[in-house]
């Protein structure tokens, strides 16, 4: 879904004494949590992360230390993503990926009777 390069080309990289993960990162990791968590608490995220640090590097083969998800650091992610101007940008570029259109040929439609399972032409 390319959603780190996305968050990452749109917002300016953390301040520079945080080390580690980008935004982009970030965001894909707390994303995973509030999917398979089926929770949005940011709290929990940091504990969570610890918990699964092996499971992501080897899913991600990215370098995630300890203290990569904490509430600060998330707090600072969804503020900046509130606060950007770029937002209708990111959207706009993520859903670029998740939506898919075909041209359908035309010459020839079908419509379902509502009696049976017989079509007509």
């Amino acid at each position: 879904m390319k959603i780190a390069s996305i968050i990452d080309n749109q917002l300016a990289a953390p301040h520079g004494n945080r080390r580690g993960l980008s935004y982009g990162q970030l965001a894909v990791l707390l994303l995973t949590y509030i999917v398979s968590e089926a929770d949005h608490r940011i709290c929990y995220l940091e504990t969570w992360v610890s918990k699964h640090q092996r499971s992501l590097k080897a899913i991600t083969e990215w370098e995630i230390r300890e203290k990569e998800a904490t509430d600060d650091r998330c707090g600072d992610l969804l503020r900046i993503i509130g606060l950007t101007e770029a937002l209708p940008q990111m959207e706009m570029s993520l859903s670029q990926h998740l939506v898919k259109a075909y041209e359908l040929p035309t010459s020839q439609a079908r419509r379902r009777s509502n009696v049976g399972n017989s079509f007509a032409k």
